[in-house]
């Protein structure tokens, strides 16, 4: 395998240099959850522009009918049915589709259709006595499926993801680096920003942040535009290696 820790930096690597530009050393300013927060939406923008980490995982359907998202999990994109493994999973994979506002209680549901359900599609034909049609929501990291999902024994989920927890170990690819760095300080200096009262520290930190959004932004050799060229023209081997190391992250 090819990638390996070398091959990727750390929340502390990004911090080190992002707490500089934002002069926020000691967290005053932000906290470090705070930070890597805005650390974790730049891999997510850049995963929804690059598709870099796509996944699929199968999981358990537990009694109350509530699944635990994968960790770093977003942008959930399909979820099938099956009985078995995933290497043999019987005659019918079912579709589960997603209905706003569904959640499991364990002894009941709510759902769109208990209220205003004009923008539902679903709606009129959501039944848990209609064995055809499969729902779920996503409420507080869980995936709420319908009562009909009860006769199958896992889902095969599939989405696109950031490696798992953001946290000290590197998970964050070094062609990502310099634009996650951008898009942090952007938005470490636009909180700082907005809490300074001294006209003369305020104009210094919008020069800083001007200047950081013109390096992440430039159209074509932007770090940003840069980070997607570089993701995109990654080639299938590296993706592999890649899925593999950062799925090692988890255990």
């Amino acid at each position: 395998m090819n990638f390996s820790p070398h091959s990727y930096v750390s929340v502390n690597e990004i911090l080190a240099d992002v707490l500089k530009i934002t002069n926020d050393a000691g967290f005053k300013i932000n906290s470090r959850g705070w930070y890597i927060s805005q650390i974790r939406q730049a891999l997510q923008e850049l995963s929804f522009d690059t598709f870099f980490d796509e996944r699929n995982e199968e999981l358990l359907i537990p009694n109350d009918l509530r699944v635990e998202l994968p960790k770093g999990a977003f942008n959930l994109k399909q979820i099938f049915l099956f009985n078995g493994t995933k290497c043999n999973v019987g005659k019918s994979t079912p579709n589960v589709y997603f209905k706003q506002n569904y959640w499991t209680g364990g002894t009941g549901y709510l759902a769109r259709d208990k209220w205003d359900n004009n923008d539902d599609p679903f709606y009129r034909d959501r039944s848990s006595n209609d064995p055809k049609l499969h729902y779920f929501g996503i409420q507080n990291g869980l995936i709420m499926l319908s009562e009909s999902c009860r006769k199958y024994e896992k889902i095969m989920v599939f989405y696109n993801g950031i490696g798992g927890e953001i946290d000290n170990t590197p998970v964050i690819p070094q062609f990502f680096r310099q634009a996650v760095k951008d898009y942090v300080s952007s938005s470490g200096l636009e909180a700082s920003i907005a809490q300074e009262l001294e006209p003369a520290k305020m104009n210094k930190l919008t020069y800083l942040k001007n200047a950081v959004d013109t390096r992440m932004n430039k159209e074509y050799d932007g770090s940003w535009a840069k980070a997607e060229q570089r993701a995109k023209h990654t080639d299938k081997k590296i993706r592999q290696d890649m899925t593999e190391y950062l799925a090692r992250m988890n255990y």
